[in-house]
């Protein structure tokens, strides 16, 4: 599973084993990811604060619960932790991302519902705000593959925080490696 796409779902991880032939699978279907994207990993220690991977708890939400982190020295530099979704290229379908460009005939867009599909091209998500955007991207990312399709254009929505984690996997999604 590691640089496809996120399980977001109790369906979508048999499908991604399923797919790598792993067998004998028990799963508990607690039902869809209610955010849609992966949790915020930080790491906190006597010195420094740092976020390694962003999520649905912003910065400002942990200090806000945490306001002893303001104390810290927060470090923006990428710590020598490996965490989940800290590779180059993750989250990633098999079709390629182009971020903030129109698609052509016969690719798929995923957007706001403010811009509309040109003709021809396969809407694969039309968000309503920030949270419906982070909640649909995957399921948006694996039709994409079910499609077939060689590409699929992004669009951010406008909103808070959550938006820098959607990009966030969005752009290591469209990473070339």
């Amino acid at each position: 599973m590691y640089r496809s796409i996120s399980p977001t779902s109790a369906s979508a991880a048999f499908l991604e084993l399923a797919s790598n032939k792993i067998e004998e699978i028990l799963f508990l279907d607690g039902g869809s990811c209610k955010i849609g994207i992966e949790s915020t990993i930080c790491i906190c220690t006597t010195d420094y604060f740092s976020i390694l991977r962003p999520g649905a708890i912003s910065e400002s939400a942990i200090i806000e619960v945490v306001p002893e982190v303001r104390k810290l020295k927060l470090n923006k530099t990428p710590v020598k932790v490996l965490a989940p979704g800290a590779a180059i290229k993750h989250y990633s379908p098999k079709a390629r991302i182009n971020v903030e460009v129109l698609p052509n005939y016969g690719e798929g867009l995923i957007a706001p519902s403010e811009l509309s599909t040109p003709r021809g091209v396969v809407r694969l998500l039309s968000s309503t705000d920030e949270f419906d955007f982070a909640m649909r991207l995957y399921d948006a990312f694996r039709l994409a593959d079910q499609l077939g399709l060689q590409a699929i254009s992004v669009f951010f929505p406008k909103g808070t925080e959550l938006v820098d984690a959607v990009k966030d996997r969005v752009f290591k999604a469209a990473r070339e490696v």
